[in-house]
């Protein structure tokens, strides 16, 4: 389930019918709903999400307590990971990301985020854009 839940309509039901599939889950759940997601909404006043869903398909949008308890709903979890992604962004060569790295104010928010998930790792699923790895069994 890498990168798949925040696109099904009906997750839950897809969650629950996994149990009938699998023994052992592994999640990875963009959280989308954190510090810096929610002042880039307030600047694009308002239209961060709806940006989000028309150019990635995202239907659902996750904090860090949401998918943990989204997933525990549904599975017991076993392990939870969060990887923040300013580090890939900042030393990707992927094209994109260097684009972005030109701009100032990205950039700025790539450092700062940076810091973030090294000095204060507890607090980086609250605060910066990334993604929380699952690894859960059936109930």
């Amino acid at each position: 389930m890498i990168d798949v839940i925040e696109h099904i309509e009906n997750c839950n039901q897809f969650s629950d019918d996994l149990n009938k599939c699998a023994k052992f889950i592994i999640y990875n759940i963009p959280v989308e709903i954190n510090l810096i997601d929610t002042l880039r909404n307030i600047a694009m006043r308002n239209r961060y999400y709806k940006t989000q869903t028309e150019s990635l398909g995202h239907i659902h949008f996750f904090s860090a307590n949401k998918a943990a308890e989204f997933v525990a709903q549904h599975h017991k979890v076993i392990k939870k990971i969060f990887a923040g992604y300013a580090m890939y962004y900042l030393f990707s060569s992927y094209p994109d990301y260097i684009h972005q790295r030109k701009n100032p104010a990205r950039k700025i928010e790539l450092v700062i985020s940076a810091l973030i998930q090294k000095i204060m790792p507890f607090f980086a699923p609250y605060c910066i854009q990334g993604s929380l790895f699952f690894l859960a069994r059936t109930k």
